[in-house]
């Protein structure tokens, strides 16, 4: 008993006297993944990395799609770098100082990136320049992180504006900040968990491509199996990539333990769980789900999905659950048949059967290009897509610009001019 409580108090301790900031962090943000209440320590209040913390638990929060006034929290982290500048946060070392505020420049930059301009160039600039200073000094996988971030935010969102690359004097590499990011995912590190967060929103967000996606959901939840958000991203990859049943079981898991703090992912997390069940055959089951979550938030989502999802529930089924020694697919089809099973087939990740079925609409519209556009991406055929969107350009420009997508579609072509530019580097 005695060595019990010994155990217990030597963890104790390490928490509250931690020997450095890092030290300090990986114990808080370990708590701000499983949703548990923080106390600070005095030593923790006096130095003043409470409020570094604090800003990292909102910016968390933002991620979860957790309410947020924006410029509030945008004031708050330029105060931060002020005060880390002048020395008012306490016990930090030079590499703390400027990794921290590095981070800080990243993540105003992030909450601009929905409507990319100067200022979200700005803080991607300054992240930029103190992250390479870093790298050279210090060559730890923590500064690579940024540098290999901005390299893709650059392509992602400036690749198109030469005005933004000639004042930089030098470009993005998407290609190259994946593969730094995929080497720091999977390394002990500080930066660990969110280089795989930024590769999920990456693979699964940008390019809706969860079968890359799962390798980074899967090693999150290794990591932190008492994370619900953590959880419901493995989920959703689960789900995408036709694991209906697993998926189930997870998002079971977090649905029934929702708290009295409600979040974003949450709701979706229940739509998902709707889904799986309508897909395993529990219909009755789906449409109990369904309503429940009509009661959370009658809105675009679960009118969506009465409107048009519950209507591919049989093709998804065909799709999903076909056998191993399936054959091939029947294209002979109507116009409307192939597009909406298309749609399906990039849903679970079936690119390839994505454009085949696209290809076979004799009359196609500009849904059916964007269809195309994307599964082309996914498999990197990025030539084939590069002349998808000079097709768009010059025949269906308006339609795109209009599109409730526009950005991310904005952000695909940039991706694709990135990639052809820097292929040979």
């Amino acid at each position: 008993m005695f060595s019990r409580i010994l155990v217990l108090i030597l963890i104790l301790s390490a928490k509250i006297l931690c020997a450095d900031f890092f030290s300090a962090f990986k114990f808080f943000s370990s708590d701000i993944y499983s949703a548990q209440d923080i106390v600070y320590s005095t030593e923790i209040k006096d130095s003043g990395w409470n409020r570094i913390f604090d800003i990292y638990d909102e910016l968390f929060r933002y991620r979860l799609k957790k309410d947020t006034d924006t410029e509030v929290l945008l004031e708050k982290i330029e105060i931060l770098i002020e005060d880390i500048e002048d020395d008012n946060i306490e016990d930090l070392k030079m590499y703390e100082k400027d990794l921290i505020t590095a981070f800080l420049y990243g993540s105003i930059a992030y909450i601009r990136s929905g409507e990319p301009s100067y200022s979200m160039f700005s803080p991607v600039k300054k992240a930029r320049k103190l992250f390479q200073k870093l790298s050279v000094e210090y060559n730890r996988p923590d500064s690579d992180f940024g540098t290999a971030l901005t390299d893709i935010a650059l392509g992602m969102y400036f690749q198109d504006s030469f005005w933004i690359r000639s004042i930089l004097g030098y470009k993005g590499n998407i290609q190259k900040g994946l593969r730094h990011l995929d080497e720091i995912a999977f390394k002990d590190c500080i930066t660990q968990t969110e280089a795989n967060l930024f590769l999920i929103e990456y693979y699964a967000d940008i390019l809706q491509d969860h079968r890359r996606s799962i390798k980074y959901s899967q090693n999150l939840i290794s990591n932190h199996p008492e994370s619900k958000y953590f959880t419901y991203l493995y989920a959703r990859d689960l789900y995408h990539t036709g694991k209906v049943k697993e998926s189930y079981m997870f998002l079971k898991k977090i649905n029934d333990d929702i708290g009295k703090e409600y979040f974003g992912f949450e709701y979706s997390s229940v739509i998902y769980e709707a889904k799986c069940l309508y897909v395993s055959g529990s219909a009755d089951k789906g449409a109990e789900i369904l309503k429940y979550a009509e009661i959370i938030h009658k809105g675009y989502l679960t009118e969506k999905f009465r409107n048009e999802w519950l209507f591919s529930v049989r093709s998804r089924q065909e799709i999903i659950y076909r056998p191993e020694n399936f054959s091939g697919d029947n294209f002979d089809l109507s116009d409307d048949e192939l597009e909406r099973k298309a749609a399906i087939y990039f849903d679970h990740g079936y690119f390839r059967e994505t454009a085949r079925a696209v290809s076979n609409i004799k009359n196609r519209n500009p849904e059916s290009y964007l269809l195309d556009l994307r599964a082309a991406v996914n498999m990197s055929d990025f030539e084939k897509a590069d002349k998808i969107v000079r097709y768009m350009e010059d025949n269906s420009s308006s339609y795109f610009k209009k599109h409730k997508d526009a950005l991310r579609i904005s952000i695909l072509n940039n991706i694709i001019n990135n990639y052809l530019e820097t292929a040979n580097e």
